[in-house]
C-alpha cells in the first residue's frame, strides 16, 4: 500500500492484523483488497484520511472514517469480520456524515470505558465536532464546540493532525499553512471542546501527539529559506499552570538542518505507539525519527531522526491514525522476555494502574504463580497463552499475552562414533529451520567430510543454541572391481574381485576371490571386511550364444531354396564369395558361411544342398491318333514316388471329363468313347507322400494340348 499521507489498521487483541486503508481501499490480513473494500472517498493524500473505530458491544464490527484532502465530506463505511471466511467485508460503504470538514480525525474513549468519541474539525468554521459510537450506532446529533481559531482559506490550512491525549484530557491540532499550534481542553463525558490556548508561529506544524503519562504535548515544525531547511520538534509540559505556564513551556526540543534541495523535506505525523515511543514520519526518508522517552522533560526526551530504518521502504508524511486512549495504562498488563529457550527461566513483570490487592499468573502449561513479578519455565517449546490478573476491591482485570518458546535443537548424531567405510560421508544436522555452523566453517545443514576426526556443529534454533559433535572414523573398504560388461568369443572367462578382502560371495554361490564364467549373465559380488562391505556387478556376454544354424536342404531344379546365416554383424558364403545375410541357390553342393557377430566373434558353419526331386510331374502334350507314340497321357513321377495319387483333366468350360486315382491309368484323349477335339485342356494334380521321413503334400494345376 503507498500512503504518501495518512492511514488506519486495525488488529485483534493477539496483535494480528486484521485490515488496513489509505482512504480509498480497504485491503484484508492476506494484503488483497477486501470483499466490496474499494472506491471509498478518503483520500490518501490526506494528513488523517481514515480512522478504524470498533464498535462496541460487537467485536465483529468496525467503523471505516474517511475524510478528503484539502476540505470535504466525512463518511463512513462498515466492516464485518465475519464475512469471507474471516477475511472480512464492506457491507456499508461511504455514508455520508458531514458535508465539509477539514483533514483532520481523532476519537477517545468515552468517560463510561465503553463507548467513543469520534472528532472533526467543520472546513471554513471554528467548530470542533464529536459524534458518538456506542452499541446502537452512531448518534445522528453531533457535540458541536465553537472554540479556537478560524481553519478555513487555502486548501493546506485543512492538513494537519489532531490527537487528543490517552487520558481523554487535552486535545491538540496543528493549522499547518496558519502556522499555528492549538490545545484545547476535552471533556470524555460529553464531547464539549473548551479552554483554547494557541501557540503562534509554529511554522508548517504538522504532527501532534501526547505522551503516555498525559504530561507532554509533542508537534513537529519546519521552516526554510533560499538555500536550507530547519526541522523541529516542539515539547509543552502539561504539569505548568494553565494556561500561561503551558504557553511559555513550549520549547524547541531538537532542531536539525538539511539542505533545501534534500529530498527529506519535510517531518511529518507524530504517533504514539504500544512500546510508550513515539514515532516521527519523515517524508522519502527510510527512517523514522523516534522520542525513545516522551515522558522526560525537555532533551531528556531522547529524539532521534533516525531512530528506526525501515529496511528498504520510504516513509510518507503519515502514520497510522488510531484511538488515543487504547494507550491508557492498563489495569492489567506485563512484560515478559521473550523468545526464551525451553527450560530456561522467563521473568513476568506485572504492572498496573489500580495498585491491585493480588496478582494471579496462568502460564499456559498447567503451571501458575501469585505475586506481581514472577518467574517460571516452560518445559517445551511452543506458543503458550499467560494470563495475568489482578484483583482490587472485588474487581478484577485480566492481560493476556502470547509467550513464544523455542524448542531446544534434537542430537543429530545417533552414536559419539561413525564408522565409515566410503570415501565420504555426508553428515546431516537434523533440526530442519535451524541455522549451523560447522567446526570446519561449512554453514549448511548437511556437510560433506573426508578425513577422521571429530566434526562439532553448534545449531541456532531461535533462542536456543547447542552443540553437537561426533567422531568420524574412516575405516579401509573392500572396493571391488570387476570391470565394464563384455562380450567374450570363447567360454572359461576368468572374472576376478580386483580387491583383498576377508570373505567374498558371488550370486553363483561361489566365495573364492575369482571364478570361472561359462554362460552369459550378471555376475555380483560382495567382499566384506569385519565392518565394510561392497558391492559389484558386471553383465558377461559368451559367445555361444551367436549361432550360425547351418544344415542340410533338398532342392529340385530348377527350384532352389534360399539359406540364411543369422543375425550378424558380416557375412562371408563360399563358394560364391556374397556378403549379405541370405542367399539362394539352385545347385546342389557344400555351402560355407563365415560371420562376424558385432562383438567381434567369429562363427563358421556348412549348409549341405543335395538335387533330390521326389515329385511328380506332367507332359504338357500328346497326340492320341493311335500311331503307338504318345497317344496315352500319363503323370511322370521320379524316384521316392508318392504315396497318394490323384489327377483329374477339364475342358475349358471347367467341366471334368477325366479322373484317375494312379499314375498308371492315362487318359486317351477320348470321352465316354468318343474322341475329344484338339485344344488345351486344363489338368488338377495332388500329390502325397513322405521324404526323409517328413510327410509332404502338393497340389499342380496346370494345361495339356491334345494333338492329333
Amino acid at each position: 500500500m503507498n500512503a504518501p499521507a495518512g492511514c488506519a489498521a486495525i488488529s485483534d487483541p493477539d496483535g494480528q492484523i486484521l485490515f488496513f486503508s489509505d482512504g480509498q481501499t480497504v485491503y484484508n490480513r492476506k494484503k488483497k483488497p477486501m470483499k466490496n473494500g474499494d472506491g471509498l472517498l478518503g483520500s490518501r493524500n490526506a494528513a488523517q484520511t481514515a480512522l478504524v473505530v470498533p464498535r462496541p458491544e460487537y467485536p465483529r464490527f468496525y467503523y471505516l472514517f474517511t475524510v478528503a484532502a484539502g476540505g470535504g465530506p466525512l463518511h463512513y463505511s462498515v466492516v464485518d469480520m465475519s464475512e469471507e471466511f474471516g477475511d472480512g467485508a464492506v457491507t456499508l460503504k461511504n455514508v455520508l456524515l458531514r458535508p465539509n470538514v477539514t483533514e483532520k480525525i481523532t476519537a477517545t474513549r468515552h468517560a463510561n470505558g465503553r463507548d467513543v468519541w469520534l472528532v472533526v474539525h467543520d472546513w471554513n468554521s471554528d467548530a470542533f465536532v464529536s459524534y458518538l459510537v456506542s452499541p446502537d450506532g452512531i448518534a445522528s446529533e453531533a457535540v458541536v464546540s465553537s472554540v479556537g481559531a478560524l481553519h478555513s482559506g487555502l486548501p493546506r490550512n485543512a492538513s494537519g493532525c489532531m490527537k487528543i491525549s490517552p487520558n481523554g484530557r487535552w486535545l491538540a491540532c496543528a493549522v499547518e499553512k496558519m502556522n499555528l499550534l492549538e490545545l484545547f481542553r476535552f471533556d470524555p463525558a460529553n464531547g464539549v471542546v473548551f479552554e483554547p490556548l494557541t501557540f503562534p508561529d509554529v511554522w508548517n506544524a504538522y504532527g501532534v501527539e501526547f505522551s503516555p503519562d498525559n504530561t507532554r504535548l509533542y508537534a513537529t515544525s519546519d521552516r526554510y529559506d533560499a538555500l536550507s531547511r530547519d526541522y523541529y520538534l516542539y515539547q509543552a509540559d502539561l504539569t505548568r499552570p494553565w494556561p500561561t505556564g503551558i504557553y511559555f513551556s513550549l520549547s524547541v526540543v531538537l532542531k536539525y538542518s538539511d539542505s533545501y534541495f534534500s529530498a527529506e523535506y519535510k517531518q511529518g505525523a507524530l504517533q504514539i505507539g504500544p512500546d510508550e515511543k513515539i514515532y516521527c514520519a519523515r517524508n522519502t526518508s527510510s527512517y523514522l525519527g523516534v522520542i525513545e522517552n516522551p515522558n522526560a522533560l525537555g532533551a531528556a526526551c531522547n529524539f532521534s531522526p533516525d531512530g528506526l530504518f525501515l529496511g528498504g521502504p520510504k516513509s510518507g508524511l503519515g502514520l497510522p491514525t488510531f484511538i488515543q486512549s487504547y494507550y491508557l495504562p492498563p489495569a492489567a498488563d506485563f512484560s515478559f522476555q521473550d523468545q526464551k529457550c525451553a527450560g530456561e527461566q522467563i521473568r513476568f513483570s506485572g504492572r498496573s494502574s489500580v495498585s491491585p490487592e493480588k496478582w494471579t499468573w496462568d502460564f499456559g502449561d498447567g503451571n501458575g504463580a501469585v505475586g506481581q513479578n514472577v518467574a517460571h519455565s516452560f518445559s517445551q517449546g511452543g506458543s503458550y497463552r499467560v494470563v495475568l490478573t489482578v484483583e482490587k476491591n472485588g474487581q478484577t482485570d485480566r492481560a493476556v499475552k502470547t509467550v513464544r518458546v523455542s524448542s531446544r535443537p534434537e542430537n543429530p548424531f545417533s552414536d559419539d562414533t561413525v564408522f565409515v567405510c566410503t570415501p565420504t560421508q555426508s553428515l546431516d544436522a537434523q533440526n530442519p529451520g535451524a541455522k549451523y555452523e560447522w567446526s570446519n566453517g561449512r554453514t549448511s545443514r548437511n556437510v560433506s567430510v573426508y578425513a577422521s576426526g571429530r566434526y562439532t556443529v553448534k545449531v541456532v534454533y531461535d533462542a536456543c543454541v547447542e552443540l553437537f559433535s561426533t567422531y568420524v572414523k574412516f575405516l579401509d573398504s573392500p572396493r571391488p572391481k570387476l570391470g565394464r560388461d563384455t562380450t567374450i568369443c570363447e567360454p572359461n572367462y576368468v572374472l576376478d574381485a580386483g580387491t583383498v578382502a576377508e570373505s567374498y560371495l558371488w550370486n553363483t554361490g561361489d566365495t573364492t576371490r575369482s571364478i570361472v564364467v561359462t554362460r552369459t549373465g550378471v555376475y555380483t559380488l560382495t567382499a566384506r571386511t569385519r565392518i565394510c562391505s561392497a558391492s559389484a556387478s558386471v553383465r558377461i556376454k559368451i559367445n555361444p550364444d551367436f549361432r550360425i544354424r547351418g544344415g542340410r536342404y533338398d532342392i529340385c531344379p530348377p527350384y532352389g531354396v534360399e539359406l540364411y546365416g543369422g543375425t550378424a554383424a558380416a557375412y562371408l558364403w563360399q563358394p560364391g564369395g556374397q556378403t549379405s545375410a541370405k542367399i539362394y541357390v539352385v545347385d546342389g553342393g557344400v555351402y560355407r558361411l563365415t560371420a562376424v557377430s558385432p562383438e567381434g566373434c567369429v562363427q563358421t558353419d556348412s549348409f549341405v544342398v543335395e538335387d533330390r526331386c521326389p515329385f511328380v510331374s506332367m507332359p504338357d502334350a500328346f497326340t492320341p491318333n493311335g500311331d503307338g507314340l504318345n497317344d496315352v497321357y500319363y503323370p511322370v513321377v521320379r524316384e521316392f514316388g508318392p504315396r497318394m495319387l490323384v489327377w483329374e483333366v477339364f475342358d475349358r468350360f471347367g467341366r471334368r471329363i477325366f479322373r484317375a486315382d494312379d499314375a498308371q491309368t492315362g487318359w486317351d484323349g477320348t470321352e465316354n468313347g468318343r474322341p475329344c477335339p484338339e485344344g488345351v485342356y486344363l489338368y488338377r494334380l495332388s500329390v502325397e507322400g513322405t521324404l526323409k521321413q517328413k510327410p509332404y503334400r502338393t497340389e499342380t494345376n496346370g494345361t495339356v494340348t491334345l494333338l492329333r
